[in-house]
């Protein structure tokens, strides 16, 4: 997914330099146009029409973008930041839809014992709705209710949809409230013999020291390596230590 999205991000992130150029208020103008069409067509006029994930994930780079710079776009008159608002909740609220449909869609494909294609066209697609979900601002709250649904789809993976379901753990320990638990940091656990292992690992190592001044990153740094030094014989333990003393350094 990131050979596709990094260049979507790239040209978007390029065409709001500048944005006074008429060439580009233009452009700006139009994509955010778009934006609006499409999420009015797939609201309204095709309720039942899926999203895909090219245009998932254009329209999360879009939002992205816009977000962080929406203050200059409403200054310029290019968008309206009331307007954003309620795109933002609409888009919001589809990618939600789509989340219960790709969950619904999964255990169908179980109980059915679907093809290989539609087992893996159909992760990818929950997987670039989680992320998308997450990338423009998900709440918490929201999150709860997926809980056990996530827990389930974990606990039944198979080798078509084991590394979604790995992501879509690490999305519910970062983005579902786990990792300001108390005891989160401590406990990370995760399998390095992957690429995606990893990755989800890292990512679970910067969000336990999400809100965290330095103090207490030294204090959630000596509790990962513990007395007895145990962090220091396993390699998982090891790389989420690696990480938490970058994040100190400031690297």
């Amino acid at each position: 997914m990131p050979l596709y999205m990094d260049p979507a991000n790239y040209l978007q992130s390029q065409m709001t330099e500048n944005m006074d150029q008429p060439q580009r208020r233009t452009y700006l103008s139009n994509c955010w146009s778009t934006i609006k069409q499409t999420l009015d067509q797939m609201g309204t006029k095709k309720p039942k029409r899926r999203w895909n994930f090219p245009l998932i994930a254009l329209f999360e780079v879009a939002f992205v973008i816009f977000q962080a710079k929406i203050d200059a776009l409403a200054d310029l008159n290019i968008i309206d930041s009331q307007d954003f608002a309620n795109i933002h909740v609409a888009f919001y609220m589809h990618l939600k839809n789509q989340l219960d449909v790709c969950l619904k869609l999964e255990e169908s494909n179980k109980r059915n014992q679907a093809s290989h294609n539609k087992k893996v066209r159909n992760s990818i697609l929950l997987l670039s709705t989680v992320e998308a979900w997450g990338a423009i601002g998900v709440h918490a709250s929201h999150l709860e209710d997926y809980d056990g649904e996530f827990r389930m789809f974990a606990k039944s993976c198979d080798e078509v949809t084991f590394d979604v379901a790995r992501k879509m753990e690490t999305f519910m320990a970062v983005r579902g409230g786990m990792a300001a638990k108390k005891n989160f940091g401590a406990k990370l656990r995760g399998d390095v013999s992957t690429l995606y292992g990893r990755q989800a690992l890292l990512e679970k190592a910067r969000a336990a020291t999400v809100e965290k001044d330095e103090p207490a990153k030294l204090k959630l740094l000596g509790k990962m390596i513990g007395e007895d030094l145990v962090a220091l014989t396993q390699l998982d333990k090891l790389l989420a230590v690696r990480e938490v003393i970058k994040i100190c350094e400031g690297k």
